[in-house]
């Protein structure tokens, strides 16, 4: 697989964030944005008995400040003949990824830290796809919840506690697929100091 990153970092001191995303116009603290280039062509895909190339192309938007972040991921992937599209040769999917999450501690004033745990926070995202095949996948899924937040020796830990409510479609069933449930998503991360 090759993989090509362009990043830039621009701290951003002044740039307000909307009143309806963080209860007041604050300024962001950081931000990070990068897009990127992947191609495989051993992917494997439900239904389909030999290797599909993919040429994906992914935008990642992170920011930050004092009470709140917030991560925006959108993937384009295109298929070859091997998943073709109804009807087509060709076939795409694309995917978007959205979070915010609000600290408990930043907001209250309340040092919620004890032992290894530095936080909690309330997360709310969506993440929604479409894939226009036969199957026609169409996953919508709400999450809200809380994030608990760990202290590490290098970067840092999260565990996600979201509730999901999802709804997704089976093309060749002609049916609806709904769920209402409890996940957990533990998440690690390391960063250069």
């Amino acid at each position: 697989m090759t993989r090509k990153n362009f990043r830039t970092r621009t701290p951003l001191p002044r740039l307000s964030l909307p009143p309806w995303l963080s209860g007041s116009s604050r300024a962001a603290d950081w931000s990070d944005n990068s897009i990127r280039y992947c191609y495989g062509n051993r992917f494997t895909e439900p239904g389909i008995d030999q290797d599909v190339a993919k040429p994906i192309i992914a935008f990642t938007h992170v920011r930050g400040h004092e009470y709140v972040s917030n991560f925006l991921n959108v993937d384009t992937l295109n298929f070859d003949s091997s998943d073709p599209a109804k009807d087509s040769n060709e076939g795409a999917q694309e995917r978007l990824v959205c979070s915010h999450q609000v600290s408990l501690s930043k907001v209250s004033g309340v040092k919620l830290a004890a032992g290894p745990m530095s936080d909690i926070a309330i997360s709310a995202g969506v993440d929604f796809g479409a894939k226009n095949t036969a199957f026609a996948a169409a996953p919508r899924k709400l999450m809200l919840g809380r994030t608990v937040k760990f202290s590490a020796l290098v970067g840092w830990a999260e565990l996600n506690l979201p509730c999901n409510k999802e709804e997704n479609n089976n093309g060749i069933a002609g049916t609806r697929f709904k769920s209402i449930r409890p996940a957990a998503s533990p998440t690690l991360g390391a960063s250069r100091s």
